[in-house]
C-alpha cells in the first residue's frame, strides 16, 4: 500500500508488523534491564529494520531505544528517506 507520493504506508504481510513489535518490546526491554550497558560496557542503539526503512520499522526503532540511543540513525533517516 503506498500513498500518492508512492511511499510506503502498508505494514507488511499478515503477522509481519506484529512480529517486528515484540522485536522491539525485547530491544527495549533490554535497555531498560541494562544488559546492553552491563554486556558491552556502554548504551548501544539496536536498529530494528528489514530490507528497507519503511515508517514503522523507525518508529519501532524509536520505541526500542527509549534513552535516545538512536536518535542519530532516526535523524538521518529523517534526512535521507
Amino acid at each position: 500500500m503506498y500513498d500518492d507520493e508512492g511511499e510506503y504506508i502498508g505494514k507488511g504481510p499478515n503477522g509481519y508488523y506484529e512480529l517486528a513489535q515484540v522485536v522491539s518490546e525485547v530491544a527495549k526491554e533490554l535497555h531498560e534491564q541494562q544488559v546492553i550497558s552491563n554486556t558491552f560496557k556502554k548504551e548501544l542503539p539496536i536498529i530494528v529494520h528489514d530490507l528497507e526503512y519503511s515508517w514503522f520499522m523507525i518508529e519501532l526503532t524509536k520505541e526500542a531505544n527509549p534513552g535516545g540511543e538512536a536518535d542519530t540513525f532516526l535523524a538521518f533517516c529523517e534526512e535521507n528517506f
